[in-house]
């Protein structure tokens, strides 16, 4: 949350300075009460998913340039602060589109995630068939794909999908995640995959502790310092 905060605090300060004026003022135009009430809900569904933050942001600077333009034009009533406005504002954005470009390169650049499954993903490409289910956790979807198109995969990265697919073995797939046992191996059985991929992070600790439970069901086949990959035992 103060992460959410820390990211946020223009908007969110924007919008509770115009909601501020409208309660003050006891008055406010149509299309700012609008756009009010679609920042208040995409801003509770944020909090609530940890995603939509895509919506909450253009429409939270929409309400508040509504609801905060009169007041500006009021107070810098004058000829020339319109052009001297406009300017300053244009050089702002410059100046934060150059930052932000600098600092997406040097991101891009340091960042080891990328290429972190690079091996584990020519292992798959070498050593399997065209169409072999391999069983992953969601957010490993995207690069593994990116290799080996050939093969399927039991998540993609939106589990929605999955969720929407089969709610029961859904639900028995994030229980493995939150490290509980589902009193069987849900692997195996729900899934049927020829090989588990499981990275080395954080995020995989439980499912790694829950193949270390089922050990038996399970032969690794390949490891490295990113990913271990287990062949499933029929």
């Amino acid at each position: 949350f103060p992460e959410l905060i820390s990211y946020n605090w223009v908007p969110l300060l924007l919008l509770a300075v115009g909601f501020f004026l409208i309660l003050k003022e006891r008055k406010a135009a149509k299309e700012g009460i609008f756009y009010l009430g679609l920042s208040l809900f995409f801003l509770i569904y944020m909090l609530k998913t940890r995603r939509m933050h895509e919506y909450f942001l253009p429409f939270s600077f929409v309400f508040s340039s509504i609801t905060l333009s009169p007041r500006l034009k009021a107070l810098f009533a004058g000829p020339d602060w319109g052009k001297i406005l406009k300017y300053a504002a244009i050089a702002v954005i410059l100046w934060l589109a150059a930052l932000q470009f600098y600092r997406l390169r040097a991101e891009i650049t340091n960042n080891h995630f990328l290429p972190w499954y690079y091996q584990g993903s020519q292992w798959l490409a070498e050593n399997t068939q065209p169409g072999d289910l391999i069983f992953i956790n969601g957010y490993t979807f995207a690069y593994l794909f990116f290799y080996n198109p050939q093969l399927r995969y039991t998540h993609g990265v939106d589990l929605t999908y999955s969720f929407l697919q089969d709610r029961e073995k859904f639900g028995r797939y994030i229980t493995v995640l939150q490290g509980k046992d589902a009193d069987y191996n849900i692997i195996r059985e729900d899934y049927r995959p020829t090989y588990v991929f499981a990275g080395k992070i954080k995020q995989d600790i439980p499912l790694f502790d829950f193949i270390l439970r089922y050990g038996g069901d399970f032969e690794l086949v390949y490891e490295d310092d990113s990913v271990g990959i287990l062949r499933v035992k029929y």
